[in-house]
């Protein structure tokens, strides 16, 4: 006889952003494909914002939760939520789900033992990187079972086939651009490194992803982008038939982050087969980007470099197919089969009954 998993998961947001891109596809693929009851904490307001869409992903959003109701774990997905674990403790088998890297841990407003008893308080600690693991939370979990931290690449996929480029003779050289729209990310120095080339050719940058916390850039930078709206496009948060039409006719993509724990959106930039820009961070070597092979970086925060980055591939249409080709084949490798497998393995050996 099958037993039938339950299970509860807890975060803060299931909007647009990474960790809740990842935690809503393996959620669907747990709910939808292998039956399991996902049931999904929320608040009022979230129940309101984001019910529709987990029900039909075919999750429960439930304002209560008790334990004693023969879930199998929870979930607590990002630190951001990290104290929920003292709520659960005892209660039920936890996983912590860490998307997060360094910029998280200065927000922290606690000191470190504080992130030791907790991290310790969890059954099985998940990282999207080795990074994470090797380097940003070392001193935090060197004392915890290795059995109990593990990482998991995510998967990349785009609707419809893979390997497209763009179509057409535009003389426009059109840079996209993925991720929420706030300080962390950077898109400041991208949009003034295309205002600047702009003036010798002809560019545009269209940055897809919630404008909600753009306000954080300052009214100064805001200004600025309104000032320059030839050239700088603000898709905002966008259904994915947007996106990947805007994707598909795309030329070159940039990720001017200065933070990231593994960048699902580069490599689906890469499955469109665009050539792929990356601020140097020392993530992307875990994860298979090489300079000048299958990317191109340049130093954090450094606009000028980023120029003669963007100048490079302008002039070397040769050097955009090759980088093309071989961030394709990178980004073929992290797919979401493995993906969905490799989180339902890891979880799956927690909690009494699965």
């Amino acid at each position: 006889m099958t037993t039938q998993i339950k299970i509860l998961v807890v975060t803060h947001s299931y909007g647009l952003n990474g960790a809740a891109a990842q935690l809503k596809s393996v959620m669907h693929y747990w709910a939808k494909t292998l039956n399991w009851t996902v049931d999904a904490l929320v608040n009022e307001e979230n129940s309101s914002r984001y019910g529709e869409e987990l029900r039909v992903l075919g999750v429960n959003p439930v304002l209560v939760a008790y334990p004693e109701t023969g879930y199998q774990f929870v979930l607590i997905n990002t630190i951001t939520d990290i104290e929920f674990v003292n709520l659960f403790y005892g209660k039920l088998p936890i996983i912590l789900w860490v998307h997060d890297g360094s910029t998280a841990l200065k927000a922290f407003r606690a000191p470190p033992i504080k992130f030791i008893e907790l991290f310790n308080k969890c059954d099985l600690l998940i990282f999207n990187s080795d990074w994470q693991i090797d380097e940003v939370f070392k001193s935090f979990i060197y004392q915890i079972p290795r059995r109990k931290v593990v990482s998991i690449s995510g998967g990349a996929e785009i609707a419809g086939p893979t390997g497209t480029q763009k179509k057409g003779q535009s003389s426009t050289l059109q840079i996209v651009c993925l991720g929420s729209v706030y300080p962390r990310k950077r898109q400041s120095d991208l949009a003034q490194a295309v205002v600047n080339l702009s003036k010798s050719h002809t560019i545009e940058c269209t940055f897809i992803g919630s404008l909600d916390q753009a306000y954080l850039f300052g009214p100064q930078f805001n200004d600025y982008f309104k000032a320059h709206d030839q050239c700088l496009k603000w898709a905002g948060g966008i259904s994915e038939e947007e996106k990947n039409t805007i994707m598909a006719n795309s030329d070159v993509a940039c990720f001017p982050s200065g933070d990231e724990t593994f960048n699902i959106a580069a490599l689906e930039a890469a499955l469109f087969k665009l050539p792929v820009i990356l601020a140097d961070l020392p993530v992307y070597n875990y994860v298979g980007w090489q300079d000048g092979e299958n990317c191109l970086k340049y130093p954090v925060e450094d606009i000028k470099s980023l120029e003669r980055v963007l100048q490079r591939l302008i002039d070397d249409p040769l050097l955009r197919a090759k980088i093309s080709e071989a961030g394709y084949s990178l980004a073929t490798r992290f797919n979401m089969n493995s993906y969905f497998t490799n989180m339902t393995r890891v979880v799956s050996a927690i909690g009494p009954n699965i």
